[in-house]
């Protein structure tokens, strides 16, 4: 005899407990308030918007920025960066083939008010390969990252110099930044000046990664050490430079445990620079700092950055 399956009995609904007038007429005028809140309107607008109608509207608004209130001079900025960011990176490349946005920029970096965000958009815009060339050959682009990196403002000097590290990693770009400018505004001396002016506070406080000097000084020496590998004799002249490398190496091996020695860390690069002058035809600058008391307390610890150390010794030693 086969099992039936008998229907089940139908329930009554169970009634939901009563609200009150006045919580429905509550949560009415949130959402009313809500949807006529001037940043929910925009965003709704503006992300239905093709780049082709965006991208003039906020140019017009930051052509016309001196005269608007700071209010929204800065509404405008923030919304040329969001085109830029995480979010909206396939809008990157577009944004410099097509709508000329690094003429804006330029407009913007000398704006004390704005230039922090200017320097974000720039170094998002910095990163797709093909970006790369536009913006190198950006003469005045280039001139107001100088000013920066000559002027040393802390909150845009760190952004000025990861933007040039994201420019420095071809040869090719490599020789453009470093043979523009003139006399003491050659990209080395800047960055001699920017590593002799805050590794001294960085030093004292030991704020190498939770600081805008830190991070200032973290992608200067970047840029130092893309620079070194094919253009090391170089680095000869920038004794001060080299001596405070050395300085960092020795506090850094002290105060750093070496598994926070990574790829792109202040101390890694910075024994990496010392590592590729000592390949050069003339080390006689490194004898003369004293560089193998800077680097013994990495001898004997293991791992890649004592074997490095090990080579700069050898190097020092004629062997």
């Amino acid at each position: 005899m086969s099992a039936s399956i008998s229907p089940t009995k139908s329930r009554p609904p169970v009634p939901s407990p009563p609200t009150s007038s006045s919580s429905s007429s509550s949560s009415l005028w949130s959402q009313i308030l809500n949807k006529m809140h001037p940043k929910t309107c925009l965003s709704a607008v503006d992300s239905e918007l093709p780049l082709d109608v965006l991208v003039p509207m906020i140019q017009a608004d930051l052509r016309n920025i001196t005269n608007a209130p700071i209010k929204k001079q800065k509404q405008a900025v923030q919304k040329l960066y969001e085109l830029t960011d995480q979010k909206h990176q396939h809008y990157r490349v577009e944004l410099v083939t097509k709508y000329n946005i690094l003429d804006t920029l330029v407009d913007l970096l000398p704006n004390l008010d704005h230039r922090r965000m200017a320097c974000l958009t720039l170094n998002n815009l910095s990163i797709p390969y093909e970006n790369k060339q536009p913006i190198l050959w950006h003469t005045p682009l280039l001139q107001q990252l100088w000013c920066i990196l000559r002027d040393l403002p802390p909150a845009e000097t760190y952004l000025a110099c990861l933007c040039v590290r994201n420019l420095s990693q071809e040869e090719e770009s490599r020789t453009r930044l470093l043979d523009f400018g003139s006399a003491d505004d050659y990209l080395l001396s800047l960055l001699d000046k920017l590593v002799v002016t805050f590794a001294p506070g960085v030093l004292r406080t030991g704020k190498v990664h939770n600081s805008a000097e830190g991070l200032a000084l973290k992608w200067a020496v970047g840029i130092i050490r893309q620079v070194s590998t094919t253009r090391a004799s170089e680095l000869l002249e920038y004794k001060s430079t080299l001596r405070v490398l050395l300085e960092l190496i020795q506090y850094l091996s002290i105060h750093l445990p070496l598994h926070q020695w990574t790829q792109d860390s202040l101390p890694d690069s910075c024994l990496i620079v010392i590592l590729h002058v000592a390949q050069t035809s003339d080390i006689a600058v490194l004898k003369e700092l004293n560089a193998q008391d800077y680097l013994s307390g990495l001898i004997g610890k293991g791992g890649i950055h004592d074997t490095r150390t090990s080579w700069i010794q050898c190097a020092l030693e004629g062997l």
